[in-house]
């Protein structure tokens, strides 16, 4: 992926295995009320979602959570547009705390952005690029045993339920509607990821606690190679190709 250096101000991370770099920065508007479909896919497809690498030489082409965060949401919001399930207008602040404002209709949620990935993946993604090297799929030992569905629903429930905390604390901060935002990159491999999420959503729903902090669980992830959204709510499971509007016209 290209390196992309932001322009706004705010709160960014730069990872590096223990080292992360902050400066502050203002909230940034990404969307600005989107009175149509149309509309908001234009400017959303104006929104520079590419993510640097985890490694470069250079700190500042490195990559940051800003990107990844506007990577991860801008994608599900384009998918859910395009399938009809959000109301207009749409307005989107890229903040800080929580991630994102998103307002659509007349409703206004507060979105946690997280990327769901082990350490040692993590890892080892930024010795590949470090070294150049050929990237082969990554798994650890406990992905590599058993129902590889139930071991993806554990590792996004774990992702989830991390986030609980946070939810509590943007809810006394006057955001009353929550979305979690996850993208996916464990890459475990012979995933239905239909039967996953409903594993996954049957853990979750035996939680009294997660569908009351979150409205919605949105997953980024990848069902034979193909990129696919997941959004999970407390009465249903939905799976939808993404909606890529930064795609290179074929």
């Amino acid at each position: 992926l290209a390196a992309y250096r932001p322009t706004g101000y705010r709160q960014v991370s730069t990872y590096n295995f223990g080292q992360r770099s902050r400066m502050t920065k203002p909230t940034t508007p990404l969307i600005q009320h989107a009175p149509c479909q149309t509309s908001l896919l234009s400017q959303l497809a104006r929104i520079d979602v590419r993510v640097a690498p985890r490694y470069s030489e250079d700190d500042s082409f490195r990559r940051t959570t800003e990107q990844c965060e506007r990577h991860t949401f801008c994608r599900q919001v384009s998918t859910l547009c395009t399938n009809d399930l959000l109301r207009f207008p749409v307005d989107i602040v890229h903040g800080d705390n929580p991630d994102f404002e998103f307002k659509t209709g007349d409703e206004k949620y507060g979105v946690e952005v997280t990327e769901a990935i082990t350490t040692e993946a993590a890892r080892y993604d930024y010795t590949m690029e470090r070294t150049s090297s050929q990237k082969e799929p990554y798994l650890l030992e406990h992905e590599q045993v058993g129902d590889p569905n139930i071991q993806w629903a554990k590792l996004l429930r774990l992702s989830a339920k991390n986030k609980t905390r946070k939810a509590c604390s943007y809810k006394s901060n006057g955001f009353e509607k929550l979305i979690l935002s996850i993208y996916d990159n464990h890459n475990i491999i012979d995933l239905d990821l239909y039967k996953a999420a409903n594993i996954l959503h049957k853990a979750l729903s035996e939680d009294d606690e997660f569908f009351i902090l979150f409205k919605s669980l949105i997953i980024e992830s990848q069902n034979k190679n193909v990129p696919m959204i997941i959004m999970l709510t407390a009465s249903q499971v939905q799976l939808f190709p993404v909606a890529d509007v930064w795609a290179e016209p074929k």
